[in-house]
């Protein structure tokens, strides 16, 4: 019986890789134990039967691509965490500001202004904001003039271009232009303050916004 262990050329194998089991999860295979093993199948290997130069480099190149997916999945996890937990930090500052997000309501405060931009994908030569009652009939437009490509910030304060002012409240916002002499709808974004900043595991900050909602840190647009 103690000739047979003697001459099983796998037997020190075996006693290697119990002893390493007590350490560590069975089914894990570091690059200590695959280089054991390898060592020892090229020692024990048959002599008529050698393993073949590509055998063994195609194992090499094997546990080479497993070991370097392992180490990309675990520097994309820490770059991951590091990017939440830098937004995370950018978006607690942002609690009491204006954002400026995508969206056609707005809120007229006592005394201030609703602000917001319109998004012009060419050059206009005349730029119209429209006002709709929350019902949505339209009360009024509010002209912006020209405006290249681009961003066109507006600012209004409630009242109508006949002098009309109209109270505090909700409002929804439109814009037109006209681009290449035809009259077009384009987007607009308002601006809305931050009331707090949501978080949870392995997902972007939520911005909760006064008379809006939430909304997820990467739909802003602006920061003011």
């Amino acid at each position: 019986m103690v000739d047979q262990i003697k001459n099983n050329p796998y037997a020190n194998i075996a006693g290697t890789q119990t002893k390493e089991a007590e350490k560590k999860p069975s089914d894990e295979l570091g690059q200590d134990d695959f280089m054991t093993l390898m060592l020892a199948q090229m020692k024990h290997q048959d002599p008529m039967n050698p393993m073949e130069n590509g055998d063994f480099m195609a194992q090499l190149a094997q546990f080479r691509t497993s070991t370097g997916i392992d180490q990309l999945n675990s520097n994309f996890n820490s770059f991951a965490k590091t990017m939440q937990s830098s937004q995370a930090l950018q978006a607690s500052t942002l609690v009491g500001r204006e954002v400026l997000i995508p969206g056609n309501w707005g809120t007229l405060p006592p005394d201030g202004t609703l602000n917001g931009s319109v998004e012009l994908p060419a050059s206009a030569s005349s730029v119209n904001l429209t006002i709709y009652s929350t019902a949505g009939d339209l009360i009024g437009e509010v002209p912006m003039g020209s405006h290249p490509a681009g961003q066109a910030a507006f600012s209004w304060d409630g009242r109508l271009a006949d002098g009309t002012q109209l109270p505090p409240g909700r409002y929804q916002v439109g814009a037109e232009a006209i681009i290449g002499g035809k009259r077009e709808g384009v987007g607009t974004y308002v601006a809305a303050k931050v009331e707090s900043v949501s978080m949870s595991s392995g997902r972007e900050p939520v911005l909760n916004l006064a008379n809006v909602g939430p909304m997820g840190f990467s739909e802003v647009r602006e920061i003011r």
